[in-house]
């Protein structure tokens, strides 16, 4: 089976969203659409996810107020794992990963002498 992870995010008490988060690094930044928009009033380059096969890595990128993974500081420019369901934080925006199972093809082929 391949892995699928998805972010999950919301700004102050907004709805969540989802965005696929495919393999590589998705920088969040003020200023700019990177798959989804939020209203940044925070550093220019805030936060770095990266995804190397089945590992996601959360990265402050130096933020001016910083980021918290489930409430504790991440520290600047040093990569930590995050599993899913854990939570980062900063300012008002919360995101989140969550990891969903994509089955391969065989596994949905029906042998047509069961069928019945």
């Amino acid at each position: 089976m391949d892995t699928d992870f998805l972010l999950w995010y919301r700004q102050a008490d907004g709805e969540w969203q989802e965005l696929a988060l495919d393999e590589g690094d998705l920088v969040i930044e003020r200023g700019k659409h990177v798959g989804f928009k939020l209203k940044l009033k925070y550093s220019r380059n805030h936060l770095k996810l990266i995804r190397k096969g089945d590992i996601v890595w959360v990265e402050d990128l130096n933020s001016t107020n910083g980021s918290r993974l489930d409430g504790e500081l991440i520290p600047a420019n040093l990569q930590v794992p995050m599993s899913p369901g854990q939570e980062i934080q900063f300012g008002s925006v919360t995101l989140k990963i969550k990891k969903q199972e994509s089955a391969s093809q065989e596994e949905f082929e029906v042998d047509p002498t069961k069928a019945g």
